[in-house]
Order: C-alpha cells, then sequence, then structure tokens
C-alpha cells in the first residue's frame, strides 16, 4: 500500500473520534501505523512486543529479508503497545483499504489514495520522532535504517 498523505491529515484521521464506529478503530490505528513505519502491510500486520525496543522497532522485513530499524513517533508507539497489550488481531489486506477510505470520508478526507502495489517509505520530507516537516502530498513514513 502506497498512502499520500500530509502530516495534518493523518493526525487528523488518527484524532478522529470513532465512537460511534467502535470496529473502525484498529483499521484506524493500523492505518497511522503503516504511514509512520513505511512498512509494508505484510510486515506491519505481524509485528509482535520483542520487535520493540527502547521506542525502536526491529523488523526482519518479509519481501527483502532485512532488518529495518525504525524510531517510533509516540502515535506508534501507542498504537503498537495497545495491540500488543489487547491482543488485536490483524484484518486482511483487502479488508482494510475499503475501511481505510471510509474512515478518510468521515475526518472530511476525500481524496484518499490506496495503491496496494507499493509499499510506504520515502518523502521529500524528513520525519523523526520531535519534528516533520513535508511539502503537500507526500508519502508519511520514518526513515527506517536498513541493516544488511
Amino acid at each position: 500500500m502506497l498512502f499520500y498523505r500530509s502530516m495534518k491529515e493523518m493526525h487528523t484521521i488518527y484524532n478522529f473520534d470513532l465512537a460511534n464506529c467502535p470496529h473502525l478503530i484498529n483499521y484506524r490505528n493500523d492505518f497511522v501505523l503503516g504511514c509512520l513505519t513505511g512498512l509494508r502491510f505484510s510486515d506491519f500486520s505481524e509485528l509482535m512486543k520483542d520487535d520493540i525496543r527502547r521506542d525502536m522497532l526491529y523488523k526482519k522485513q518479509n519481501k527483502s529479508d532485512h532488518l529495518v530499524v525504525i524510531p517510533l513517533r509516540d502515535e506508534a508507539l501507542n498504537i503498537l503497545k495497545y495491540r500488543i497489550d489487547n491482543n488485536v488481531g490483524v484484518p486482511t489486506n483487502a479488508e482494510f483499504n475499503p475501511h481505510i477510505k471510509t474512515i478518510a470520508k468521515f475526518a472530511g478526507i476525500t481524496d484518499l489514495r490506496v495503491h496496494s502495489n507499493f509499499r510506504i517509505l520515502g518523502s521529500s520530507g524528513v520525519t523523526t520522532k520531535e519534528t516533520s516537516t513535508y511539502s503537500t502530498t507526500i508519502l508519511i513514513a520514518t526513515p527506517a535504517i536498513l541493516i544488511s
């Protein structure tokens, strides 16, 4: 999946009140997690407690077999802790995409583009745990450190 979002729009989606649609909360959280980590759906859907160390995510990617180390923003860390502590199941990719579009519409974002043939990573801006700078309509991702 490739999500084109500004940081402001991602925060709008993350902070949108889904109390009337609680079945969408985990989809929303997974969307935000994917945006903030830059992981493929196949990778972020398999994250485990042991993958998190000192606010960093250590993940061996399924497709490339490379280990990446990703600094986690507070939002991503909170989502991961919630998923692990509550044993939240992960939907299929086919379930995930339509629900994300629904959530975006509820949050007032009508031009969400989801492309399942690409991964989230890279941007014309910089994301760290402390700051984010982006031009309009770019990829949201935390830079990953590739370890050979």
